[in-house]
């Protein structure tokens, strides 16, 4: 009625239903917990609603990263992937350069880095090969004679894609044009990334069941013409 509203809520540490009413002329609250019994059904039945109204649950994971300690990195990632997954999250973007970090300067041209960033990579595919959900994560990579700042589309343990970064910025600790290369100036784009042949793309439309969504790393979402105006 209009003398009372209503305020639903779900318990972030018991999941319980948390139903509230509160009555507007005699200025008092009710609130009555429901306990939910099944919280796999709960949150299926949340997304489902979501969809209907065309929601997508995006998560964005910062995790603690050490300078070029790729092992470290990626068991960080995977903490997050799991917290993720509890809270029903549909795509998941991590951190440019995380498998990295991204202040590894000089160190991104020693080819142990690399190595080790695609042996995390390829840890991270086997850790998530049960999972629908979607996992972004950031890399360098190698590709022809120029090294490229790359996001990662992960899903079910396979590389859906790679997006390059096109505009590097290059002042203070963001010197980027001394590591890497635009995607602008590859002549060839495709390598082996953990035993499959992969394109490095400059702007790609990733589809799902539930949306489709592109990927900006860093600088060029803020370029006057983002790679995504060629979308």
């Amino acid at each position: 009625c209009a003398s009372t509203h209503f305020l639903v809520c779900i318990e972030p540490d018991t999941y319980n239903l948390v139903i509230t009413f509160h009555s507007i002329k005699k200025n008092y609250a009710i609130t009555e917990i429901l306990e939910i019994k099944n919280i796999s059904l709960s949150y299926h039945y949340l997304k489902r609603i979501a969809m209907k109204h065309g929601f997508v649950r995006v998560g964005a994971g910062i995790p603690e990263i050490r300078v070029a300690d790729t092992q470290y990195n990626v068991e960080e990632i995977e903490k997050l992937i799991l917290k993720a997954q509890a809270q029903g999250i549909e795509i998941l973007v991590t951190p440019e350069l995380g498998l990295t970090g991204y202040t590894c300067q000089d160190l991104f041209f020693q080819q142990t880095l690399l190595e080790e960033a695609e042996v995390a990579l390829m840890k991270l595919m086997d850790f998530t090969r049960s999972m629908d959900m979607i996992i972004v994560v950031g890399m360098p990579l190698a590709c022809n004679t120029g090294l490229a700042n790359c996001a990662v589309v992960l899903q079910k343990g396979k590389i859906q894609g790679v997006v390059a970064k096109t505009y590097l910025p290059n002042h203070k600790e963001c010197a980027e044009k001394r590591w890497f290369t635009s995607i602008h100036d590859f002549k060839e784009t495709k390598l082996w990334l953990c035993g499959d042949l992969v394109e490095i793309t400059q702007y790609r439309i990733f589809n799902t069941p539930s949306c489709s969504f592109a990927i900006e790393i860093g600088q060029d979402l803020t370029a006057p013409v983002p790679p995504s105006s060629q979308l």
